[in-house]
Order: structure tokens, then C-alpha cells, then sequence
């Protein structure tokens, strides 16, 4: 569990590990209280994932999907997702935005949108797990040095 913050937006998020070093993820991931926070600058992205997932040696990519302890919680979050990241992103035309954690080292942080390029590398990097996920609503977080 964990928060993805963009401008003034916020939502509560589950992360899956879906391929990569997992203790990149432990590493990178700022704990602000109870639940780490992956905070992300307003530098947009136009480049496609597989530029990061295939460039670096050491990384990690999760997926981020709305959580809630019930039913009404999660629709809320999954709302709050869909307006304050994805809306906002596809309006800009741009595919994802870039951040940079500090924690411990520094890490670098792309978020991308479930697009068809992004959902084909999650494809072949996790086929039988990723036709579970394919239909709900996530973006994709992909942690690097």
C-alpha cells in the first residue's frame, strides 16, 4: 500500500511487484508515516517505458492500482486516480510523468499510463499474471538507479 501524489492529487494505491530487483523497490520507496509516498514532479513524459525497462540494469517495476479497506473506499480512490492522474495526463498529451526519489540513495521514478505499448512490456515481462490485471484500472511504476 502506498500514495501516489502528482500537483495538488492524491490517491491511496495497492503496488504489485510484477518484474525487476523487489529490494530496489524497499530501498527507493520513501516511508512519510505508515505507507510509503512516491511523489511525482511535473516533468511530463513523452518517451515510452521500454526505454527505462530495458536501459537499466537495476530496476523494479510494480503496478499501482486504487485500494480501499471497502467497496465504496476503493471506488473513491479508483475515481480519484482516473481524474487526478490519468485524465490529467492524457488532456496533456503526455504518456506518464518522471520524479526523483531521495531516500537513502538516489532513485528515479517514471510512472506511465496504461497505454498499448506500456501494457505489451508488462505483457512479456509477466504473461500469465498480467491477463489477471489486464481489465482494472492501474498505472505502471517503474523505480531505477
Amino acid at each position: 500500500m502506498g500514495h501516489l501524489i502528482l500537483r495538488h492529487y492524491r490517491t491511496l494505491v495497492k503496488l504489485i511487484y510484477v518484474a525487476g530487483d523487489m529490494s530496489l523497490a524497499f530501498q527507493a520507496l520513501p516511508k512519510f508515516g505508515p505507507v510509503p509516498s512516491i511523489i511525482l514532479e511535473d516533468a511530463l513524459e513523452n518517451k515510452l517505458i521500454d526505454e527505462y525497462v530495458y536501459k537499466y540494469k537495476r530496476k523494479c517495476v510494480l503496478i499501482a492500482l486504487p485500494f480501499g479497506r471497502d467497496e465504496e473506499e476503493r471506488q473513491s480512490q479508483a475515481r480519484a486516480m482516473f481524474t487526478g492522474f490519468i485524465r490529467y495526463l492524457k488532456e496533456i498529451m503526455a504518456t506518464g510523468a518522471a520524479g526523483i526519489v531521495i531516500n537513502e540513495g538516489e532513485f528515479r521514478v517514471r510512472m506511465y499510463l496504461k497505454l498499448e505499448g506500456s501494457t505489451n512490456i508488462l505483457a512479456s515481462l509477466a504473461p500469465d499474471w498480467f491477463h489477471s490485471f489486464y481489465d482494472r484500472l492501474f498505472v505502471i511504476i517503474v523505480l531505477y538507479e
